[in-house]
């Protein structure tokens, strides 16, 4: 499953209200480089011109980033912007788009900088390991505007070599919300799991109690076996005790057995919510890509409503995916200009508008959460036409805490997503057992590492 596609759909990413940016000086981030005829031959022996700056977004997202492009512009004026779109209505564009955009980027033509890069390529990992991408770690390193005190420490966990080759700017942090009473009743101690494991355990246990009910409503990305238990796109010793594990397994069944009570949950619709406490036809509700403290509102809100992260594989720290992320072309000419666009998607101004998912600043995410606070954290909300009681700030806290030490990851992405999907599917139509669809998945990534 392409999770990119739907996340794309999901709405504005940006605002241009109220954009300021603080001081954008360029640097030099190349450790070894040499002065020729004014200009530098960088590492990869690019010429570097710095006289202009490439990149393209899909069509819907023009408006969004139009205000920065005209910022950048104002900010270095002697830079010529290329700024384009390209279409991204049906499959078959995107197919395309991304066909285009890989060729280009091999043969070292296409953008300087490709931004919304997650979903460019049909496989961003193995573009990144071809050594297409610039290494972005000593831009850090050299860019005094950028100490990456000022960001979330995850978003430099995320590769393999600990390199820094694909920013996120933006990311996704699931919740699910239940109530102190259903967990109370249930005897589920799901407020206390410190893994994933540890949380598909307790939706295993409510599945065993009421085979007919499907625990989490709706399910959307938490069964993601491979995400949840930290699958990484390239080759590992994690990634082959995962297929192992009886988790995994059992995530699967979850998958299999609760197909058939598939949930649409509208939190918002007082009949729905008055199922879910009354009938208790689900064990949590799933909040997607941040804690929404509007559902925990309805949920009871500081007065028995609970909101639990995600966990990874990790023990205490919640998983986190990038959302939208951002890579400077290895070959580019104009690596410089840029890392100095990157600074104004990573900048407290820009991060401080962000929509599609949650910064990656802390000072933005530390604001972003005051904001929460404010609106739910008052002795009543109004929801739905419905007076609910308000947030504490216990909860709004500890919601905070979660994603500032939350365990980045990169989703594993089209290619080995709709490969698992393909693999499992005779599981889930009862024609194979579980081991055998995963002994075929096995197969596959045998081919994939290779190639």
């Amino acid at each position: 499953m392409d999770r990119k596609w739907s996340a794309f759909a999901g709405g504005i990413l940006l605002t241009g209200v109220g954009l300021a940016v603080c001081g954008c000086t360029a640097v030099d981030p190349a450790k070894d480089h040499e002065q020729v005829s004014g200009r530098e031959t960088m590492d990869s022996e690019v010429l570097q011109t710095n006289e202009s700056l490439s990149f393209s977004v899909p069509e819907p997202y023009y408006s969004p980033y139009e205000p920065m492009v005209r910022e950048y512009r104002q900010l270095y004026p002697d830079v010529e912007v290329n700024f384009s779109t390209y279409p991204y209505e049906t499959r078959e564009a995107v197919d395309q788009q991304r066909k285009q955009r890989a060729t280009e980027l091999m043969a070292g033509e296409g953008n300087d900088l490709y931004i919304m890069a997650e979903i460019e390529f049909y496989d961003i990992q193995k573009v990144k390991q071809s050594g297409a991408f610039e290494e972005l770690s000593p831009y850090f390193e050299n860019d005094p505007e950028m100490d990456r005190n000022l960001f979330l420490d995850g978003i430099f966990e995320m590769e393999e070599d600990g390199t820094c080759h694909i920013l996120p700017y933006t990311i996704s942090a699931g919740f699910l919300g239940t109530t102190e009473e259903i967990l109370r009743l249930e005897g589920i101690s799901l407020q206390d799991c410190e893994t994933y494991g540890e949380q598909i355990a307790c939706m295993v246990q409510y599945h065993r109690q009421y085979a007919d009910r499907a625990a989490v409503a709706p399910r959307g990305s938490f069964y993601s076996a491979l995400d949840g238990l930290g699958f990484v796109p390239w080759e590992s010793e994690e990634n082959d005790q995962i297929l192992s594990s009886e988790i995994l397994k059992n995530v699967e069944m979850l998958n299999k057995e609760e197909e058939v009570y598939k949930v649409t949950f509208d939190p918002i619709s007082m009949d729905e919510r008055e199922r879910f406490f009354k009938e208790r036809q689900n064990l949590c509700v799933n909040c997607f890509n941040s804690p929404d403290f509007e559902i925990l509102c309805l949920l009871g809100g500081a007065e028995g409503g609970v909101l639990v992260p995600k966990m990874s594989a990790e023990a205490g720290r919640m998983r986190a995916d990038s959302l939208y992320t951002a890579a400077i072309s290895a070959s580019s000419p104009n690596k410089e200009n840029a890392w100095n666009f990157i600074k104004l998607l990573m900048g407290e101004s820009y991060q401080n508008q962000l929509l599609g998912g949650l910064p990656v600043r802390k000072d933005s995410l530390e604001l972003w959460f005051e904001k929460q606070y404010e609106e739910f954290g008052k002795d009543a909300v109004l929801v739905g036409g419905v007076n609910c009681p308000g947030v504490s700030r216990e909860q709004v806290d500890a919601a905070k805490e979660a994603v500032l030490h939350a365990r980045l990851y990169f989703p594993i992405g089209y290619e080995i997503g709709k490969n698992y999907s393909e693999a499992m599917q005779p599981y889930y139509e009862g024609k194979k057992a579980v081991e055998a669809c995963l002994e075929a998945f096995r197969d596959y990534l045998e081919i994939y590492y290779s190639e």
